[in-house]
């Protein structure tokens, strides 16, 4: 599933990604393996599919697309 950042996701408020994702970027819902590292309140995305590596960020950073 596709889905649009509602707000930029700045590195240093979330250390854990690579670097600043701004407003509007494409993720898409992580399906696979997160071994209890997604925290309550988070959900894994990817920047391509459902390919690795994932990241967590907010479950309200994220509008999804209807399909």
């Amino acid at each position: 599933m596709r889905g649009i950042l509602r707000y930029t996701l700045d590195q240093e408020k979330y250390p854990w990604l690579h670097k600043t994702w701004k407003r509007g970027k494409c993720v898409f819902r992580y399906h696979g393996y997160t071994y209890g590292c997604i925290s309550d309140g988070g959900i894994a995305v990817t920047e391509r599919g459902n390919k690795g590596p994932s990241y967590e960020v907010p479950e309200n950073s994220v509008n999804w697309e209807d399909k």
